[in-house]
């Protein structure tokens, strides 16, 4: 079709992480999510953040995703590589 002459690809990781924003916007729990697609296979352990929203929160909020990176790190040192876990046609 006339409109569709632009083909337009992106390789995505199989692995990636995810800030349980819903969480700590209603408990003030900072928690991150490892994810095989759309699965959780790992979270990290939640723990509170301070009430005022200065650099100290969101030194801390990133300390979860730092851990989840970790866990990513050790588990699947590949991860980052978008290629690596997907089996080719």
């Amino acid at each position: 079709a006339f409109y569709d002459r632009a083909a337009h690809f992106h390789a995505t990781p199989r692995f990636s992480i995810r800030a349980d924003y819903a969480l700590r916007d209603k408990e003030s729990m900072a928690v991150s999510h490892v994810l095989d697609g759309d699965t959780i296979i790992f979270s990290t352990e939640p723990f509170s953040l301070p009430a005022e929203r200065d650099d100290a929160y969101y030194d801390l909020a990133s300390l979860s995703c730092e851990s989840a990176m970790k866990w990513l790190d050790e588990k699947y040192p590949q991860w980052r590589d978008p290629s690596s876990h997907w089996e080719l046609p």
